[in-house]
């Protein structure tokens, strides 16, 4: 492995902007099993050639080990490591929405409102669809008291996933602090038309009608 680097930096050193030396590099860090070492020189390859499809492969291979070891950290409540798990996987690449995501909902966790609204914004600038990240964006909003904000963001979700049942339910929530019963009996009804085993839903039908 180790000749084999030479091998590559000697050829960059002639050759600047041949990707495939970048791959390899990366390709031969993977096999060492150091995971930041092949994001690094994947993520160079693709600076060069972004449609470098091996690299791509690669690249994505080695952020999603690095995402899964943030969500066993979190998992384990070690939010530092997860924190550090994350940010090295948008470090390398910049589109991976899902690492952006997690760090919302950790910064959610921590209490830190705006880092989370930050990252989850990031995630939707990114892949616009992602329902999750709206519904998320809804409950720091909530969480926030901005009402109308969340009530976008959960309506958002729920435009993105019409069975998303958790997302009418928070809706519903809303308009029940804002005091518009009609409104909250309508989207709560259809919390348990599209799960009947809603719980959620139910009790705050009670709390809509009392």
């Amino acid at each position: 492995f180790d000749v084999a680097m030479t091998e590559y930096v000697s050829i960059l050193e002639k050759y600047p902007y041949f990707p495939e030396a970048h791959f390899y590099m990366g390709l031969t860090k993977f096999r060492q099993k150091d995971i930041e070492g092949a994001a690094y020189y994947f993520s160079e390859a693709l600076k060069l050639y972004p449609d470098h499809m091996k690299a791509r492969k690669g690249l994505n291979n080695v952020t999603k080990q690095l995402l899964n070891n943030g969500n066993k950290a979190y998992k384990r409540g070690d939010l530092d490591k997860a924190t550090d798990f994350y940010k090295k996987a948008t470090k390398y690449d910049e589109t991976f929405y899902l690492a952006f995501y997690q760090l919302g909902v950790l910064e959610k966790k921590m209490g830190n409102s705006d880092m989370a609204i930050a990252y989850l914004n990031k995630v939707i600038n990114i892949k616009p669809d992602f329902q999750k990240a709206w519904f998320t964006l809804g409950t720091s909003y909530e969480a926030d008291n901005n009402l109308d904000f969340a009530i976008f963001k959960y309506s958002k979700a729920i435009e993105l996933d019409s069975y998303y049942t958790k997302a009418y339910g928070n809706l519903g929530n809303v308009y029940i602090s804002k005091e518009e019963y009609e409104l909250a009996i309508n989207t709560l009804n259809k919390s348990i038309l599209v799960d009947p085993k809603y719980a959620d839903g139910y009790l705050r039908l009670g709390v809509a009608y009392n």
